[in-house]
């Protein structure tokens, strides 16, 4: 059967999000969709589409589809067209279609046909709004996570910014610096030229600025009327992206010009360009280099005398559309230093529901708070003073534990600090606000809200943002309330309680760039694990880890190449343990892991790192010794050094998907190099999913005092 459609089908067809195709044979029965704004195109029976009242002339001139159209979404044909219809189905099915075309056949009396052609069209109807919501929604978590994604880099950006000053360097510095030479150009000079103009030397990603020399001409007067443009433009495409000018009064020897605007936007080659303007005879001389150009300079072998500034460029202040771009650090606050700080919200006395459950326990090994809901009033607690000075936001993860639950309404509150008002007040003020609605219109000044309706057993998040920073202290409440007359079973769980807020710099002004001295800061060396395979080993011997390899079906230790990472599967009857030989050397400070089980259905483990001196012997029975006293129960156990000053260690104990950092502040004196010992235990009985990750490795060490002494052979005395 030859598929053909009019011109005006084939338009409307493709260029329609949603269309339906109806068989002559029940168009009179099925009109009305086209009266309820539903469009329609016209099935005959040869399989040919034209347009619903189309003249009879524009029938004549019909065109091959090609390619199927998304926006149709079903056929309804009655018994004639229904051949026609399977036609355009295996159309469709030939082209790969994600999902292939619906057909409704309608059969019976007129009624009947109006029914299932309601059904149907409502269905696809409904199905359209669906996928939309799943696209929006794909688009809202790609957007969210992009969001999410800029921030961490700003914030990483201006972490780097701020180790990199408090190592001791400068964030700028002379990259590259070419020696005056002989020869000069410019107006009058060796090369007579007014522009010059050549390539930079190297890569000139990080460009900050460009220092050039200058010579004043013998004859010149002392006020010259003229200057100097110095421009910068990327060789790939020949855009300028920095310009700078200055006097002549002012070319004296090295003068450093702004280039600091393509420190951001230029990677690979530059093209530096120097102009002259106004009194060209008594302008300024440029002098170039007595080095000669190889892949660089003005193409005949001569190049500027000249210094390359490169650094990192400041974060910007605004973006295209004037907002500001200022980076969030969000931290996780310890589900433990919740659970210590909640109280009920509601009076002091926490009154039973009428099963006898309390309206707020807690679970220290999950790490989360319930509170049980009431009927018609609030059930809640309140973290007192959590939000501080500067806070941008606040989130929290809900969830109603039980499938027989009704709906519940989470809110999270936050009150902020005001003169002359007390906790009772701030209480008053939030019980006032639910007695009342939760509409905008409701909040009093300094209080700040957001709701959401969850359904039993579903994970979901309130996310709750400032549109200012606050400018005081704040709590927060947690307030839950049923929906329904019923609240049984009304188990409403939270964990999860992150605190966002602007990571604003510190860092001054920055100064001209100089070459700072790097022997009077702090050292700071980060590791990749694999990187060190060939001095790490199990601590009980290769030996030992072949014989567990093989008992267990996979090994205790790995190092991974593609995540940089040391994984130590905890071990139900013995140590489970890795040694890196030598890894601190004297005069270290300070080493630092991070640390996180990779696997969601993985237990609690124990997390422990340990310096052991050199002058241990018997290196496993010692650590063996310390790591059997670990208690998970006791942090007091967790660090400290022992008696005889050989081993320091540092543990934590931690859930599944629980990042963290564990820290070591070196106590124990060292002449030479200790060895560094990574250990996990469970903190249960079960070592299911041990897939305990130790990241990347960093080790800060004093700074490096150099001896300045005078040339061999200078003895003599000052006078």
């Amino acid at each position: 059967m030859a598929l053909e459609l009019t011109v005006d089908a084939l338009k409307k067809l493709y260029s329609d999000a949603c269309v339906f195709m109806v068989g002559d044979d029940v168009l009179e029965t099925v009109r009305w969709l086209a009266e309820d704004g539903i469009d329609i195109l016209v099935l005959t029976r040869s399989g040919a589409v034209h347009c619903l009242d189309q003249s009879a002339e524009a029938l004549d001139a019909r065109v091959v589809p090609v390619g199927m159209a998304i926006g149709l979404r079903g056929i309804l044909a009655g018994a004639k067209t229904e051949e026609a219809a399977r036609s355009w189905v295996a159309f469709a099915e030939r082209q790969k279609m994600h999902a292939s075309v619906p057909v409704a056949v309608l059969s019976g009396f007129a009624g009947k046909k109006r029914l299932d052609a309601s059904r149907f069209v409502l269905s696809q109807l409904h199905n359209q709004a669906t996928d939309l919501q799943d696209q929006m929604e794909r688009k809202e978590a790609g957007l969210a996570f992009m969001r999410r994604k800029n921030e961490q880099l700003l914030l990483n950006y201006e972490k780097a910014r701020r180790m990199i000053r408090g190592t001791g360097y400068g964030l700028q510095q002379i990259a590259m610096e070419l020696p005056v030479g002989d020869e000069t150009a410019g107006p009058g000079g060796t090369i007579e030229t007014s522009l010059l103009q050549q390539v930079l030397p190297g890569d000139s990603a990080g460009l900050w600025g460009v220092s050039l020399y200058f010579q004043e001409k013998p004859e010149a007067p002392l006020i010259v009327d003229g200057h100097v443009e110095v421009k910068v433009f990327r060789a790939s495409d020949g855009k300028c992206l920095a310009r700078d000018q200055r006097g002549y009064q002012h070319l004296r020897e090295w003068c450093t010009f702004d280039m600091k605007e393509a420190c951001g936007a230029i990677f690979g080659d530059a093209v530096l360009r120097v102009s002259w303007h106004g009194d060209l005879e008594n302008a300024p001389l440029l002098a170039l280099s007595s080095v000669e150009a190889d892949r660089f300079g003005d193409g005949h072998g001569r190049t500027a005398a000249l210094r390359v500034l490169k650094g990192l460029a400041e974060i910007p202040e605004d973006v295209e559309h004037g907002a500001a771009v200022k980076p969030v650090e969000r931290k996780c606050v310890a589900d433990s230093e919740v659970i210590f700080r909640h109280a009920w919200a509601f009076g002091d006395a926490i009154p039973n529901e009428l099963d006898g459950s309390p309206l707020i326990e807690v679970n220290d090994e999950e790490g989360w708070i319930q509170t049980h809901a009431q009927a018609g009033n609030p059930s809640g607690f309140v973290l007192r003073n959590v939000l501080e000075v500067g806070a941008l936001d606040a989130s929290i993860s809900v969830c109603t534990s039980h499938e027989a639950a009704p709906l519940c309404v989470y809110s999270l509150i936050a009150v902020e600090h005001r003169a002359a008002e007390g906790f009772e007040a701030r209480r008053t003020k939030v019980l006032d606000y639910l007695g009342a609605g939760r509409g905008s219109a409701n909040l009093s000044e300094g209080m700040h809200a957001v709701h959401q309706i969850v359904a039993p057993m579903l994970n979901s998040k309130l996310f709750l943002h400032f549109e200012e920073p606050l400018e005081s202290a704040a709590d927060l409440f947690m307030v839950v309330q049923s929906v329904k007359k019923t609240a049984a079973y009304a188990w409403c769980r939270w964990h999860d309680l992150r605190l966002g807020k602007i990571f604003d710099s510190q860092v001054t002004k920055l100064s001209a760039p100089k070459i700072a001295d790097g022997s009077m800061g702090l050292r700071v060396r980060s590791f990749h694990f694999p990187d060190l395979a060939g001095r790490i080993e199990f601590v009980s011997g290769k030996t030992q880890l072949d014989e567990l390899s093989k008992s267990l079906g996979f090994s205790p230790m790995l190092i991974s190449e593609e995540t940089g990472s040391l994984q130590t599967h905890p071990l139900k009857d013995q140590m489970s343990a890795a040694v890196l030989e030598a890894g601190v050397p004297s005069g270290t400070l300070r080493i630092a892991s991070e640390v996180e089980t990779t696997h969601d259905a993985a237990p609690a483990f124990m997390y422990m790192m340990a310096v052991v001196s050199p002058e241990v012997k018997e290196r496993e029975r010692v650590v063996r010794n310390v790591f059997s006293r670990l208690d998970p129960q006791n942090q007091k156990t967790w660090q400290g050094i022992n008696g005889r000053k050989t081993i320091q260690w540092a543990a934590k104990s931690l859930f599944a998907r629980r990042s963290d950092r564990i820290e070591i502040e070196l106590a124990l004196p060292l002449d030479e190099p200790a060895d560094i010992v990574f250990a996990v235990k469970p903190v249960g009985e079960s070592v299911a999913y041990g897939w305990c990750q130790w990241y990347s490795l960093n080790i800060t060490t004093a700074p490096v005092i150099r001896q300045q002494g005078g040339q061999v052979g200078d003895h003599g005395d000052d006078d």
